[in-house]
């Protein structure tokens, strides 16, 4: 059995850490997993509330003394902490994500069949290249619900560093030889409508592969439905824009990032995806 390590994010937005703690909680598997919640200063609620929330699953909380205003270094942080454990799979569980009943069963069945990177959430912002049986092959991913091996995580922190502003996840694994693939069906839902990739105006980070087993999640996603309804008009529109984008406006304002694009899909294409 692998050793998973459960790394949760969290700064406020209350409302969605009820969930995802109550989510994790109905995983199979999860009482064999590693789980550290890392406060970045919320303001709406104290360490002591996460101790409560998180008390049941065993989880280690770290909060910042200071906000770090900057994902990157969140990530960096947790990676290094996942370096130095003994856990053998890293799994980055945004605070804003429902999981299916039986999430990590199926990383567990999967996660050999990898190059140790790949993701729970397939979301369609991100392009699939290519389709396999059991993943879509990405150009990249979002990095909530993504699943890293020990040598993936050793190879991104070795090549970049916490002040680089950003995050090169999938760039890193991809001028690695590492596929970036997603499952198939999403084990994993985005719920977290107020977040910067769910606007009014971009439509909404969704899944519509995920299909909820619990009530508890039923109850979750039939809830966003609404939501969902009003702003899918927005999320069409934004996915027009981007496929035009891509074909036009992308080769006009950045050319040499157009091209580098091309031809990393290209490449990308020839890989044989299970």
């Amino acid at each position: 059995m692998m050793k998973l390590m459960i790394v949760v994010p969290v700064y406020n937005r209350q409302e969605y850490v009820d969930i995802l703690a109550r989510s994790l909680s109905e995983c199979n598997l999860i009482g064999s997993a590693d789980i550290r919640v890392y406060d970045d200063c919320s303001t709406d609620f104290g360490i002591e509330y996460l101790e409560e929330k998180f008390l049941p699953l065993n989880a280690k909380i770290k909060r910042r003394e200071k906000r770090s205003w900057c994902t990157a270094n969140n990530y960096f942080e947790m990676m290094t902490d996942f370096i130095n454990s003994d856990n053998d799979v890293l799994f980055l569980c945004d605070s804003d994500l429902l999981l299916r009943p039986d999430a990590f069963e199926y990383l567990e069945k999967v996660f050999p069949l990898t190059d140790g990177f790949m993701t729970l959430y397939n979301s369609d912002l991100h392009l699939t290249v290519k389709e396999g049986r059991e993943f879509d092959l990405k150009l990249d991913i979002g990095h909530a619900a993504a699943c890293l091996s020990r040598e993936c995580v050793s190879i991104f922190l070795k090549r970049n560093n916490p002040g680089m502003g950003d995050f090169r996840l999938c760039e890193t694994m991809i001028k690695n030889g590492v596929k970036i693939l997603a499952a198939k069906k999403s084990y994993v839902q985005h719920i977290g409508v107020d977040g910067k990739n769910s606007s009014e105006h971009e439509g909404m980070d969704y899944s519509m592969s995920f299909e909820p087993l619990s009530p508890h999640n039923k109850e979750i996603t039939d809830a966003l439905i609404p939501l969902l309804i009003k702003r899918q008009s927005s999320l069409i529109k934004r996915l027009m824009f981007k496929d035009k984008y891509r074909r036009d406006g992308f080769f006009l304002h950045q050319p040499v990032k157009s091209l580098q694009r091309s031809m990393t899909i290209k490449k990308l294409k020839k890989l044989e995806v299970q």
